[in-house]
């Protein structure tokens, strides 16, 4: 079950279940892996961070979204993984705005019980840390109380719209809108047509907090990724606004990698990264000069 191809220096391989090593990393923030000797191609999948819960109960965040590729590597080669971390909770208090944070990679805040956007775990070139691999998104938070709105899932090319509020105050009260793969998602609605802000390149939008400084009424924040999502429209008097949109997932053009999944959603609470390789590179045993 084991098979390979050279070309341009790297190789090309498959292997069966049999001596397969895997690597997690959970560390929020950079984390460098080195790839082995004889190691030629590696499986890599990233999960990205899940948007905060509303307080008290309160709607779910967006699903972070899933990545997989397959990427043509050579021993010695070393990449930068940025591990997300989860949408945080803002606190539930009056009087002044209660933010969060979503994290390093660019989640919108959270304000007044409303959760923040969760963060985007990416894949970059090692020596220069510059060139983008792949990249999985945040999902958007999510708002307080049952009666507010899930936020969307981070992922696939575009992030999903959080949850609107329903068709009982504004036209349309949509929830905030998913980043795509050339321009972060806008800023939804909630009651009354009170809005939040939109995402701006990889960040997510931040929400908003109410007028009337009450509690409970805040709007989530959107979810971080290659274009960050829309906070959700924040609440008013009794009550509740609209899921913040999720980030967009994003795979590189390169001959090196190949995508095995894109997905929407799929990782719920911090964002991850799993490698998995085969055993040392078999070709390496069995090269030979044929003469015609």
């Amino acid at each position: 079950d084991l098979w390979c191809w050279r070309a341009d220096s790297r190789a090309h391989s498959h292997w069966g279940d049999d001596d397969v090593t895997t690597v997690t990393l959970t560390t929020p923030g950079l984390n460098n892996w080195t790839v082995p000797a004889g190691v030629s191609e590696i499986l890599v999948e990233l999960f990205g961070g899940q948007g905060g819960d509303g307080a008290n109960g309160g709607s779910a965040g967006g699903e972070g979204g899933t990545v997989a590729v397959r990427v043509a590597v050579m021993a010695g080669e070393t990449y930068r993984f940025y591990v997300s971390n989860v949408g945080a909770t803002a606190g539930a208090s009056t009087g002044t705005a209660s933010t969060s944070n979503g994290g390093a990679q660019f989640g919108g805040r959270g304000y007044y019980g409303a959760g923040a956007g969760g963060t985007a775990t990416s894949m970059y070139d090692g020596p220069t840390g510059l060139i983008l691999f792949a990249l999985a998104a945040g999902g958007g938070g999510g708002t307080p109380s049952i009666t507010g709105r899930p936020g969307g899932d981070g992922g696939p090319n575009t992030g999903q719209q959080g949850l609107p509020l329903g068709p009982l105050y504004v036209t349309p009260p949509a929830g905030g809108e998913g980043g795509s793969q050339s321009a972060a998602g806008r800023a939804g609605f909630g009651d009354f047509g009170y809005g939040s802000w939109d995402g701006s390149g990889s960040q997510g939008g931040d929400g908003d907090s109410p007028a009337d400084g009450t509690a409970n009424r805040g709007a989530p924040g959107g979810g971080g990724g290659f274009r960050g999502g829309g906070g959700g429209g924040r609440g008013h008097a009794s009550s509740y606004g609209a899921g913040a949109g999720g980030g967009s997932n994003h795979i590189a053009a390169l001959p090196a990698i190949t995508t095995v999944t894109n997905i929407a959603g799929g990782n719920t609470g911090a964002g991850w990264v799993r490698i998995t390789y085969g055993p040392a590179d078999h070709c390496s045993l069995f090269e030979a000069t044929i003469a015609d």
